[in-house]
């Protein structure tokens, strides 16, 4: 599912890198959360982000918050490490 949710952002040309994951809901189990790392420049609006991959996934596959980087967490091997982003 993490590909489906990164490959429409790829198309976006304000996001440079991006790694999705799921954030611990009270409600649902797990939220869909995003995190992106922007082209220099580009402005972060995370509603602009949402609908943008709404138009091409369903609702339940979009991520609900978008939070912007500096950089994504990477180990030695340079795999973003998910257990490092956190929501907020």
């Amino acid at each position: 599912m993490v590909y489906q949710i990164s490959n429409p952002r790829k198309t976006q040309s304000k996001r440079h890198r991006d790694a999705v994951a799921g954030v611990p809901d009270d409600h649902w189990g797990e939220q869909v959360t995003a995190w992106v790392v922007l082209r220099p420049g580009s402005a972060f609006d995370e509603e602009d982000l949402i609908a943008y991959v709404r138009t091409a996934l369903a609702g339940y596959k979009t991520p609900k918050r978008v939070y912007p980087l500096a950089a994504l967490p990477r180990n030695p091997v340079g795999k973003v490490v998910r257990s490092a982003l956190t929501a907020g």
